[in-house]
């Protein structure tokens, strides 16, 4: 699913080394609603300095900004391509 709160998983990415860590959003992809809130939550428990992804609604985009976490939208292809344009500065 393209719409952040309803993707089944996320890759935590260390774009120096590119190893990866993989977590589930099971309890948001079928949410009534919130979806995109609760899963920018749990994204902002990572920590992670940035967010690369294809759609996200303004309330996940807000609750993630003020998570102090940097949000890049528009972002597709294979998450090597996009790791690798995000550490050149393209994205």
């Amino acid at each position: 699913d393209p719409r952040f709160g309803r993707s089944s998983y996320f890759l935590l990415v260390n774009p120096e080394s590119m190893e990866y860590e993989v977590m589930a959003n099971g309890q948001n992809v079928q949410a009534a609603q919130g979806a995109g809130i609760q899963a920018a939550a749990l994204i902002a428990r990572q920590r992670p300095g940035a967010l690369l992804t294809g759609n996200c609604g303004p309330k996940a985009y807000h609750t993630l900004l003020a998570a102090g976490i940097s949000v890049f939208l528009g972002v597709a292809g294979s998450v090597r391509e996009a790791v690798q344009e995000f550490c050149a500065g393209k994205l």
